[in-house]
């Protein structure tokens, strides 16, 4: 189960609440499979979000629920079995038993047999709700048995059977927090903060990039969390202008700046937080008016933030704070509007 996730009550009403809404129909999510890092050794592993939302579990399964009047009805959950030998290795899996115990699965079975079961209980439905995985030949493997489910319909004078993205689901319930996610949100923003705070405590010059972040994961880490919620980037100078930089293998100097990106995930929700700090003691003129310039557009941004506001709403009131500064700075020529209207601001 996962850490510090919500009770497995919560993780029950999301299921009912869904189940109330597929009448003959079928809703599959496959199991996203573990990567191969070098040779026999694999990613840390990250299960699918809508799985891991719906029932908590952190191991690679294939979930499915279903209301199509068959004898599979329910909560379906798709588990690697018991294995000893796989499991000296690699550490105890949930197996059949667990599933249902754990997880609270009304039924489950072996991950291997999770399309022979999904096209069973196909054969009464006139929906499946499903996501596309990462992996072609399971989207494949699922068109395969969606197209022998639909040769058999007109034989039976029923109607072909309609597939629709997951998300027309899912995406309504999960865009709404219920209180244990909101929870878990601020969590993980706290601990994130915190690693932020502890970084600019200790930030000094010629430190390394990769020791800031690894002051920050050390943060996110020994709070609780599961690790980084993204690649943690931190670059100084004008390394900051590389917008997914990586390498964090050079030092940062005296009167740069340092842009670090870093959030932690916490309960399987993820913190997101940039800064852009100075390497010395204080910000230099130069940078400090910058500096306040996109704190103010910040504000802006968050002070237009409202029931019904639209996020290009949110992104234009943040712009027109930042063209006027950039304008004040001497850095762009003409008025607000015209800047806006010309994006004469996007190179900076």
């Amino acid at each position: 189960m996962i850490l510090h996730g919500p009770d497995p009550s919560v993780h029950a009403k999301r299921r009912k609440t869904l189940s109330k809404q597929l009448e003959r129909a079928v809703l599959f999510i496959p199991a996203v499979a573990e990567a191969v890092y070098s040779n026999d050794v694999h990613y840390v592993y990250r299960p699918d979000t809508n799985t891991r939302y719906l029932c908590g579990i952190e191991e690679p399964a294939a979930l499915m629920l279903s209301r199509t009047g068959g004898d599979v009805d329910g909560f379906s959950l798709f588990v690697r079995p018991r294995d000893h030998e796989s499991e000296t290795w690699t550490g105890q899996r949930i197996g059949i038993e667990g599933a249902c115990e754990v997880y609270g699965a009304q039924h489950a079975y072996p991950e291997a047999e999770a399309f022979k079961i999904l096209q069973r209980v196909l054969k009464k439905a006139q929906t499946l709700y499903t996501a596309p995985a990462r992996d072609p030949r399971i989207n494949a493997r699922i068109t395969e048995i969606v197209q022998a489910v639909n040769a058999e319909r007109p034989r039976e004078g029923g109607l072909p059977l309609v597939v629709t993205d997951v998300s027309v689901l899912l995406g309504s319930m999960r865009i709404r927090k219920d209180p244990a996610e909101i929870d878990l949100m601020r969590k993980a923003a706290t601990v994130s903060a915190t690693a932020h705070n502890e970084l600019i405590a200790r930030l000094r010059p010629g430190m390394w990039e990769y020791e800031v972040q690894a002051i920050v994961e050390y943060g996110f880490r020994s709070a609780g969390c599961a690790g980084p919620a993204y690649g943690t980037i931190a670059a100084g100078g004008p390394r900051a202008a590389v917008l997914h930089y990586t390498a964090n293998d050079q030092r940062v100097c005296d009167n740069e700046l340092v842009l670090v990106d870093a959030g932690g995930e916490y309960g399987g929700y993820c913190a997101d937080i940039t800064r852009t700090l100075p390497v010395g003691a204080a910000y230099t003129r130069a940078q400090a008016e910058l500096y306040d310039l996109v704190l103010a557009a910040q504000q802006c941004g968050i002070e237009t933030v409202a029931p019904g506001i639209t996020f290009a709403t949110v992104h234009r009131a943040a712009l027109e704070v930042l063209c006027e500064g950039l304008i004040s700075l001497g850095i762009l020529d003409g008025n607000t509007e015209a800047c806006l209207a010309e994006e004469s601001y996007k190179p900076y």
